[in-house]
């Protein structure tokens, strides 16, 4: 049973708290059974886990997986999670993984997602969630951007950081240059043309950019069109997540209509 706050295995997943250590150990620290199932799922290799022996108790089936892969798990009290945890209730579990390598798909086959210096982990995790949920290609986020695997992202997602291809890049209009075709750049932009009425039938890339300035003039100037979602209601703007959702199953309606998918 590790007691300490201090004990090495417990200090090592409190630095992977913070974003400096996640990039440099390429690991991450979930927390949740929930999570802890997906990356299961998703074939994420798992170093360790750490949890108190009434949360071991309560999830039976998740640790006979967890058995079965071989993966150490280690007892431990309350207060060592609530160093490790950053939610005032700690689950139980947090599990010690490493972040997926992930590769360039061959070819785009419906679209992929560039996000700008977005800041709310919130809205970062909730739009890779719908970016797996509709099938996207993969998610390619600037340095700039909340971390996908910092703990808030996380949640957000619901695990689905660890299924859909992500990538850090440092700038987005020359990375724009290395996909495996060319395709056209929709930047989402409260002054552009209704995502209605624009033809989104073929592969694309969807640009969405800060809560606040949103994108830059650079990607701007680049994108084949700018789109916005109407608001006939008179709202002053929406949610970054909430506009990804919106643009992506227009575009998921559109390509079903022509069997593209």
């Amino acid at each position: 049973m590790i007691e300490s706050t201090a004990n090495p295995k417990v200090l090592y997943a409190w630095r992977l708290l913070h974003r400096k250590w996640r990039k440099r150990e390429n690991r991450c620290v979930i927390e949740g059974f929930h999570l802890l199932d997906e990356a299961l799922r998703a074939g994420v290799s798992i170093d360790y886990v750490l949890a108190t022996p009434e949360a071991l108790c309560s999830a039976p089936e998740t640790m006979r997986r967890i058995e079965l892969r071989s993966v150490p798990v280690y007892r431990c009290n309350e207060k060592v999670l609530q160093r490790i945890s950053d939610v005032q209730s700690p689950q139980g579990v947090v599990a010690v993984c490493q972040i997926p390598a992930r590769c360039l798909p061959p070819a785009i086959k419906f679209c992929v997602l560039f996000l700008e210096d977005i800041q709310d982990p919130g809205n970062v995790g909730t739009t890779i969630r719908t970016a797996h949920a509709v099938g996207a290609d993969g998610v390619f986020v600037t340095a700039s951007t909340a971390d996908p695997f910092g703990p808030k992202c996380l949640r957000a997602s619901m695990g689905s950081v660890f299924y859909i291809p992500l990538f850090v890049v440092e700038n987005l209009n020359v990375f724009c240059k290395k996909l495996p075709q060319p395709i056209p750049v929709y930047a989402a932009h409260m002054a552009g043309k209704s995502v209605f009425d624009v033809r989104l039938k073929t592969p694309f890339a969807l640009a969405l950019g800060n809560e606040g300035a949103g994108l830059s003039e650079g990607l701007l100037r680049h994108a084949h069109e700018q789109v916005s979602v109407p608001m006939p209601g008179g709202a002053e703007s929406l949610n970054v997540s909430v506009s990804c959702a919106v643009i992506l199953y227009e575009a998921l309606r559109q390509f079903r209509q022509t069997a593209l998918l």
